[in-house]
Parts: structure tokens; C-alpha cells; sequence
């Protein structure tokens, strides 16, 4: 009588390790099936061919891998993020403004005025509130070295005469 369920209870592991199988071997083929599309629903974009080739572009995607050489740079795989932050305007310029690109920046920021009869300071503080950089007077622009600061998000406040004229929200990648 003890040894009559031992069939049994070999052939019940048998097929519950059966059924385990055929489930793992459908949950990985659904996974591998999801994992080999690359999906994307960009903003704006092109596509330009040449003779020589091709680029497309699409606006409002994240970068996988930048290579950078003395001619340009170029992302690889999904495309750089493409922002422009205005966090405050405090004093109004009247027929003036103040640009800030590029930005996303790797190494240089630059500074744009037009129209502004003033001179102007800047502080570039990290997300965390600490000053990271300041500067003296600019009268037309000023180009900010921005190549040894860390890959983060950066607060860019422009005053003048200690008055807060306009704030700019930087990303370094």
C-alpha cells in the first residue's frame, strides 16, 4: 500500500513540471516578441537622402549614445531631447531679449542679448540650490564653460544690478 502512490506521485511532478515549462516558454516569447520593436511618437522630424547617404531626425526623444568629433556631433539609436525652459521673468525688458542655447549643452553655454542696454550678471546654481558658477559684468552676451560641471539639471538666474531679471532651466549632458 506504501509504494502504490509513489507512481503516482512521480507522474503528478511530471507533468507540473511539464506545465511549468510550456508557461515559461510562453511568457519569453512574449517578452522577446515586445523587446525587438523600437517605438517612438515624436513631435516633428525629417529624413534627408543623399547620394552619400542618410539622416533622419525626431524631435522630442532621449539620446541612447552621442559620439562627438571636431566636425559636429551626432546621436545614435533615439534622438536628443530638445527643451527650452523660461522658469521666471521678474523685470521685463521692453524690446530686448535673452537667449540661452544650446541647450541640452555639453561644454558651452552661450549667453544671447539683443536689444538689452544693460549689463548683466549670471549664477548658475545646481538642482540642489548651491551656487556652481557666477559671473562679472556682460554688456552682449557671455559664452559659460559648462564642460566640468557634472550631467545634471542646472537653474540659470540673469539679474541686473542684483535685480533677478529672467531664469532658465539648463540640462548637461
Amino acid at each position: 500500500m506504501g509504494r502504490a502512490w509513489a507512481p503516482n506521485y512521480v507522474c503528478f511532478i511530471i507533468i507540473v513540471l511539464s506545465i511549468m515549462r510550456i508557461l515559461t516558454g510562453i511568457i519569453l516569447a512574449f517578452v522577446c516578441v515586445q523587446s525587438q520593436a523600437q517605438q517612438n511618437i515624436g513631435a516633428a522630424g525629417e529624413s534627408i537622402k543623399t547620394l552619400q547617404g542618410s539622416v533622419s531626425y525626431t524631435v522630442g526623444e532621449i539620446a541612447i549614445k552621442t559620439t562627438e568629433t571636431s566636425e559636429g556631433s551626432s546621436a545614435e539609436g533615439v534622438q536628443q531631447a530638445y527643451e527650452i525652459y523660461k522658469v521666471g521673468v521678474e523685470k521685463i525688458i521692453v524690446g530686448g531679449s535673452i537667449s540661452v542655447y544650446p541647450n541640452p549643452t555639453n561644454d558651452q553655454l552661450t549667453i544671447k542679448t539683443e536689444n538689452v542696454n544693460m549689463s548683466l550678471d549670471f549664477e548658475l546654481f545646481d538642482s540642489n540650490g548651491k551656487l556652481v558658477q557666477e559671473s562679472t559684468k556682460f554688456l552682449n552676451g557671455h559664452i559659460l564653460d559648462m564642460s566640468e560641471v557634472n550631467k545634471a539639471f542646472y537653474f540659470l538666474k540673469i539679474s541686473s544690478n542684483s535685480q533677478l531679471i529672467q531664469t532658465f532651466k539648463i540640462i548637461k549632458n
